[in-house]
């Protein structure tokens, strides 16, 4: 549309200029004269012009032109141009009238009950009725009771004695007299047969733990090892004969180094009580240069036991202690401390049993009942069943988080690969929280505490307090003879 209204604008212009030409041309006298006096010229310019027809001629050629560019002008497809900034919004108009109002909507559903009304105050009570008729006669009454006596009457006049009477019968036999002193003692009777044995009492209640005992006795001497120089080749100087005739090692140490320590390095690399082992390591570092003076002499200790044997009913004590792990297990259910003794026990005396005899008690713990006020804290070495090998030189060491060895073999000496057992205690000897209920229940909601010893992440750490579990599962127990 834009293209049209452009095109129309320019032919009227184009037209305008043509007429105005044509008349400028016309109205013009010299442009006539001119033309009159060409009229007059030779034949030929008349010639040349007549085909021509001279002014017209040239009209319709401008007209045809005019044409052309017309033609021209529709066949040019002009390009728009940017379109321009919007125009700034008009005022807002007046608010038209308000329509009629609509035709009214079908009627709704009819709506839920609503809900039931408080409870209006009670009415007050109505006026009492008119007595009714009189009822029938009600049942006899209960006698009253019975009324007081009247006082006594005054005492008659007496009578005049009256006749005799006969002959009394015999009076009843007087009060027994005091008896007399007991005779003489006469000779023991025959001894009488032996009755039958009373019904069982009952259990009494359990009494009070007892003062723990104080740790056993055993005769300790500590032998020193020197080590002279020249040193050979960094490595191991055995002493295992440092107890030789004073029982046997349970500790060893440095106890004195005077040399150069970035030269020389000293320790102790293994110690074995059973067996006996002991082994001290030297380590010469050549790139010290070696002193004027020479190395110096490396002293080590070695601390020997030679335990006390006494006698118990002609049985002796053994110079060590044994520790197993039962090759049975048990839900938390043990039947209380008394009842995981037991267990410990029947297995020590199984025939099978390669433990030495005595007393076992399980590593367990109830209430302030620990293996610390249970158990007798001996100073001996703790081995495991079947093995030199060494758990703990003593008990002190028993109870703590760093053993020699693990608790690894059954009563039968055999090597298990579950090394778990309920203990309810902590690797101190002190009393856990979880036990089962003082090891007396297996249900599934209960907990219990229980240790497990392997070469873990946590080596013997966790020994005796490695985490909680189900009383319903299913744990072996740590026996240590007493």
């Amino acid at each position: 549309m834009r293209h049209q209204t452009i095109l129309a604008s320019l032919l009227t212009v184009l037209f305008f200029i043509v007429s105005l030409m044509g008349n400028i041309l016309i109205s013009d006298p010299a442009f006539s004269n001119v033309a009159y006096a060409k009229k007059g010229d030779d034949d030929k310019d008349k010639d040349k012009d007549k085909g021509k027809k001279g002014l017209r001629h040239r009209a319709d050629a401008l007209e045809t032109g005019a044409t052309d560019l017309q033609t021209q002008i529709n066949t040019i497809e002009l390009t728009p141009g940017p379109i321009g900034p919007q125009g700034v919004a008009g005022p807002t108009g007046s608010q038209g009238p308000a329509g009629a109002n609509g035709v009214q909507g079908l009627k709704g559903d009819t709506g839920l009950t609503g809900a039931q009304g408080v409870q209006g105050v009670p009415g007050a009570n109505g006026s009492v009725g008119a007595q009714g008729p009189q009822g029938d006669s009600g049942l006899a009454g209960t006698p009253g009771i019975q009324g007081t006596p009247g006082t006594d009457g005054t005492d008659g006049a007496t009578g005049a004695n009256g006749v005799a009477g006969a002959k009394g019968d015999k009076g009843d036999p007087g009060s027994p007299g005091v008896a007399g002193a007991d005779g003489a003692t006469g000779p023991q009777g025959v001894a009488g047969a032996s009755g039958s044995d009373g019904a069982q009492g009952q259990v009494g209640f359990q009494g009070p733990q007892g003062t723990a005992g104080a740790d056993g006795v055993g005769d300790v001497k500590v032998v020193n090892v020197s080590i002279q120089p020249p040193f050979g080749p960094s490595g191991d100087y055995d002493a295992s004969s440092a107890c030789n005739g004073n029982g046997y090692p349970i500790e060893a140490g440095l106890l004195s180094n005077p040399n150069d320590p970035t030269r020389i390095e000293a320790s102790v690399s293994t110690l074995k009580t059973l067996g006996p082992t002991v082994k001290f390591k030297i380590i010469i570092n050549y790139a010290v240069p070696l002193p004027t003076s020479g190395d110096q002499t490396v002293q080590f200790w070695v601390k020997c036991v030679v335990p006390s044997l006494p006698t118990v009913e002609g049985q002796e004590i053994f110079s060590r202690k044994v520790v197993f792990l039962t090759s049975e297990s048990y839900n938390g259910n043990l039947g209380g401390l008394a009842g995981a003794d037991q267990k410990c026990q029947t297995l020590a005396d199984s025939p099978a049993s390669i433990a030495p005899p005595g007393t076992y008690k399980a590593w367990i713990s109830a209430g302030n009942q620990t293996p610390l006020t249970r158990f007798t804290r001996s100073p001996l070495p703790y081995i495991t069943n079947g093995s030199n090998e060494i758990i703990a030189v003593n008990f002190k060491q028993l109870a703590t988080s760093y053993h020699n060895a693990f608790i690894s073999r059954d009563e039968k000496g055999n090597q298990l690969a579950r090394l778990d057992a309920w203990t309810g205690t902590r690797s101190s000897g002190e009393a856990a929280r979880d036990n089962c209920n003082n090891w007396t229940t297996n249900e599934t909601t209960r907990y219990g505490q229980y240790g497990l010893d392997d070469a873990g992440a946590f080596k013997w750490v966790r020994w005796s307090s490695y985490r909680t579990g189900l009383c319903y599962l299913h744990h072996g127990l740590y026996c240590v003879q007493q």
